[in-house]
Parts: structure tokens; sequence; C-alpha cells
């Protein structure tokens, strides 16, 4: 298989590009003669009219990477990840990749910006702490009544809070939302 135009290391090789060659095969050096079926990108500069080797290219797939540095125990939102397309053997252990995955999870360590992120890097972040305000919304039919409220305990997404309304002292449970956010039970 041969390239009709230069492709840079890194670059997905289109199979459209290429045209097949007949060359024979010398000692050292192994062409590739069917094509892999997963993306492909090109692992040295791919010349055109060169055969392609076994060794000039490689599988991807789409891993997350920090845009910027994420610091212990910070929750992650959109802008702070990329997909990217890297080689397979590349990969440390346990890539993620969907941006949806991480959202508002917390670094578990810190991430300089530009590594990948794998399944230990993050773990479900606390939204709601003890002692900080929290919003609950209790909806009732089209009546909607919103409660500032301080949490008695710590909680995950989607996880029961058991919170305090400020005026009245009742202690109200809620499923939580958001950060500092509720909704009434």
């Amino acid at each position: 298989m041969v390239p009709s135009s230069q492709v840079a290391p890194g670059e997905v090789v289109e199979p459209k590009s290429l045209s097949i060659e007949k060359r024979i095969k010398r000692s050292a050096e192994t062409f590739l003669s069917t094509w892999p079926e997963n993306t492909v990108v090109a692992t040295t500069t791919l010349q055109p009219g060169e055969p392609i080797l076994t060794t000039d290219i490689a599988e991807a797939e789409y891993v997350l990477r920090a845009k910027s540095t994420i610091i212990v125990g910070q929750v992650v939102t959109e802008d702070m990840v990329e997909r990217i397309l890297e080689p397979v053997g590349k990969f440390g252990p346990a890539p993620l990749r969907q941006t949806s995955e991480v959202i508002g999870l917390e670094a578990t360590r810190t991430i300089r910006a530009g590594n990948r992120l794998g399944v230990n890097d993050l773990i479900a972040a606390d939204l709601i702490r003890k002692n900080e305000v929290v919003r609950l919304v209790i909806t009732r039919g089209a009546l909607k009544i919103t409660v500032e409220t301080v949490a008695l305990e710590d909680a995950k997404i989607g996880e029961q809070v058991l919170l305090r309304n400020s005026d009245s002292g009742r202690e109200i449970r809620g499923i939580v939302t958001g950060r500092h956010e509720a909704r009434g039970l």
C-alpha cells in the first residue's frame, strides 16, 4: 500500500488516500499487505509513492487529555479536558475516552496539562460538603419552592443528603443535583 500524499506522524491515514502497489519484500522490511479495520495514524512521515511498512502505522483510539493543569481535589469541568487520537500502544492503564465520563469528578492527584486521564485519576466529587449552604428545590406539581439550607453531611451527585432549613431549623432530606444544589424527595 502506497500513500498518494505525505502524511505526518500522528495524522490519521485514510484508506481512500492509498493505492495498492506490488513490490518484492526486502529481507529486513515487512510491507503492509492488509489494512487494519480501526482508525490508523502514522508513526513516521509517510512519503507519497513509498510503500507503507507495518511499523509506519499504528491503530489509534480517542482518549482524554488535560488541557490545563488539574489540581488534586479540583472538580473537572468540560473546558479542562480534550479528546485526542493516540496510538493504542501508548495507552497507560484504563484511559478515559468520553468527556461525559469525567465532568463533575474530582482529581485524586495533580494532572499536568497534556497528560492522559485514567480511571484512577478521578473519583466522584462531594458536590455538597458539611456546613455549606445548599439551595434546595422542592417541586409539587406546578408549585416550585426554593429554600436555603445548610448541609449536615457530605454527599455526591445522586446521593441523599441531610439538610437543615436555616429559618425553621427543621431537617430535610434531598437528592444532590449539582454543586450546592439538591432537590426535595
